[in-house]
């Protein structure tokens, strides 16, 4: 098999941000036998994707109606506050409620910016579901992405909430991890310019995000040479 240089970048676009278009065969039993369900960790991100492929069809739709409508259920599967907690590690400690909400709502809409507008353009992608596994409120799913004649494993991270909900907190990408990899990045950033540093970097970043035109599809896999958003 052909490894991808696909970076961490790409990671999220796989996850929740791109592989939604188009026909996507499950072909795994397990992913295949849960239509409609939500009870576990394999099903949670099935029944994510078939809501997605549904909004996309969904020609009524304005571009923007769509957006919105593809960003509420991110925003339901991921857990965007763990995600922060686990990316800032012991520095998330030291924050107050205010900081921690602050860089929460941040890295989510650094995310998503980065990446929406290129939804509507990707197309083309299988996504193969293998397995999962489940180890007491942690579980992990594995999946194949087969794009251009190459095939990139992903692994799903989730959490089992105390409602019984499980949802997203980190991917892998050919076994780089999307949280470990923005740790080691943030915390360099804290240690020289502290938390207001990073706070001003990352809203910066948006800024400039927002601002750039649409990409084509092919800008997908392309590779970011520092592996993060910043």
């Amino acid at each position: 098999m052909k490894k991808s240089k696909i970076g961490i970048t790409g990671s999220i676009v796989i996850i929740f941000f791109t592989i939604y278009v188009g026909l996507l065969p499950f072909s795994s039993p397990t992913a295949t036998a849960c239509e409609g369900k939500t009870s576990s960790p394999i099903c949670v991100v099935k029944f994510a994707v078939n809501q997605i492929i549904d909004l996309l069809k969904n020609k009524e739709l304005s571009k923007e109606q769509r957006r919105e409508k593809i960003r509420k259920i991110i925003y339901e599967h991921f857990d965007f506050s763990e995600m922060a907690k686990r990316i800032l590690a012991r520095h998330w400690r030291k924050l107050s409620s205010h900081e921690k909400e602050e860089f929460t709502k941040l890295l989510a809409q650094l995310l998503e910016t980065s990446y929406r507008n290129k939804i509507e353009n990707y197309s083309d992608e299988k996504v193969l579901f293998k397995k999962q596994r489940i180890r007491r409120n942690l579980a992990r799913v594995y999946t194949i992405i087969q794009a251009q004649k190459e095939e990139i494993p992903v692994t799903y991270s989730l959490l089992k909430k105390g409602n019984g909900r499980w949802v997203i907190y980190d991917v892998k990408v050919e076994d780089v991890s999307m949280v470990s990899n923005y740790r080691a990045t943030y915390a360099e950033i804290m240690k020289k310019e502290g938390f207001d540093g990073l706070i001003a970097k990352m809203r910066a970043k948006i800024k400039e995000l927002s601002a750039q035109p649409e990409q084509k599809s092919a800008a997908l896999f392309h590779v970011e040479e520092k592996g993060v958003i910043l």
